[in-house]
């Protein structure tokens, strides 16, 4: 592999645009020096991750392939690349909310990925912590975004995902999530448990308001229904497997593979 190879120079640049503009998927994925940032989730930052990924895909497909490496990373990049910014074009990103994996998760457990070990580290998580009410500050403005656009979940993850929310913010009457993670800050000096108590305290607080804005506001504009469609179902499919197959013929295997498993067990 050449050093100086047009496709791997962009996708090596992209991996830094992508964390700097993503600092809670950079630590996921191992990627220092963002450790004190949250993600910018409102309408205008989702569209700059958008922006960066367009220009980095049209340049890797442009290039010619130099070598074996070249090609394998160029159809990797167009591939993966290609279906996130599919996701982008769709409206699914900024609107992104289920229990399981979206904004508002990814704020919450990527202080489960911060090391604990030295008073930088406490420092780092004083900051993140402060940063949250921003962050959810973003959600709600792409939540609310996307809702005008005609793009809400179903109802059913709203109020779950409330819930869930309400209980990081210590609202069944336990502490909140982020007091269970300052607590093992025992050896910092004074100050920063200052402000690991006050970012706690904020984090916390910004989580409150977020459950009440999802039931009170966005809940009465979610569809009933769970189902998405098939254009949904298709995009989605393509993004979390890397392939695209025949609907009609999918969902005829669940639904066979359903019943197979129901006579099998009675």
């Amino acid at each position: 592999m050449s050093s100086t190879s047009p496709i791997h120079e962009t996708s090596d640049r992209y991996v830094d645009d992508f964390a700097r503009l993503d600092p809670i998927s950079a630590t996921y994925l191992g990627v220092t020096g963002y450790e004190h940032q949250l993600t910018d989730y409102s309408p205008d930052g989702v569209r700059a991750q958008a922006d960066v990924a367009a220009a980095a895909l049209r340049a890797v497909g442009a290039a010619t392939p130099g070598d074996e490496s070249d090609k394998v990373a160029q159809a990797v990049f167009v591939e993966r690349v290609g279906a996130e910014l599919a996701m982008h074009e769709a409206g699914l990103v900024v609107s992104a909310l289920n229990v399981i994996a979206s904004p508002i998760q990814h704020v919450r457990s990527v202080f489960d990925l911060m090391p604990t070990e030295t008073e930088a580290d406490w420092a780092a998580i004083a900051a993140r912590m402060a940063a949250v009410p921003a962050a959810l500050a973003g959600i709600r403005a792409a939540q609310s975004y996307s809702a005008d656009n005609g793009l809400v979940v179903a109802v059913r993850q709203v109020r779950k995902v409330a819930e869930q929310c309400a209980t990081w913010a210590g609202g069944s009457g336990e502490p909140s999530y982020f007091d269970g993670v300052i607590a093992a800050a025992t050896d910092v000096p004074d100050s920063l448990r200052a402000d690991l108590a006050a970012g706690a305290t904020a984090a916390a607080a910004a989580y409150g308001e977020l459950a009440e804005f999802l039931r009170a506001e966005l809940a009465p504009k979610a569809r009933q229904k769970d189902a998405v469609g098939p254009d949904i179902y298709g995009l989605s499919l393509r993004y979390f497997n890397g392939a695209t197959v025949d609907l009609t013929e999918l969902n005829q295997w669940g639904w066979d593979e359903f019943s197979r498993i129901e006579t099998e067990m009675r």
